[in-house]
């Protein structure tokens, strides 16, 4: 399973239409993550991973279209930026904990920090 920390992805967008083949098959659920979900909106705190500014799309697309093995592909995504760009350090630990919890075998976290000292617990989390 992989796991995009990011923006989330775009309702109306074709792949997504069709990404329920990469949706989340797993027989454990958690209050982030159902059997047949997409991921979790950890913005709005609801399990649809919608979002508009197309950084988490792109990502989750070239995972889709890089993957070369034979065993299924689950791509989840976790939605921590909002519609504005912006994300809270809240939001970041704990859709990275929830990854972790999840037994995901790779996270991506394609973002930065605009801060010059990043929180103690961001960096636990990471760690």
């Amino acid at each position: 399973m992989v796991i995009v920390l990011d923006s989330g992805v775009e309702p109306g967008d074709l792949m997504f239409k069709r990404w329920s083949v990469f949706a989340y098959n797993g027989r454990s659920s958690t209050q982030y993550l159902q059997a047949g979900s997409l991921g979790y909106d950890f913005v709005d705190s609801d399990p649809v991973p919608n979002g508009q500014l197309g950084h988490g799309m792109a990502v989750s697309g070239a995972v889709i279209g890089q993957y070369r093995g034979k065993a299924y592909l689950s791509l989840v995504n976790h939605k921590i930026f909002g519609d504005e760009g912006f994300a809270t350090h809240f939001g970041a630990i704990e859709a990275t904990y929830a990854a972790i919890d999840h037994g995901t075998d790779f996270i991506n976290m394609s973002w930065g920090i605009t801060q010059e000292e990043p929180t103690y617990a961001l960096g636990c989390a990471l760690e």
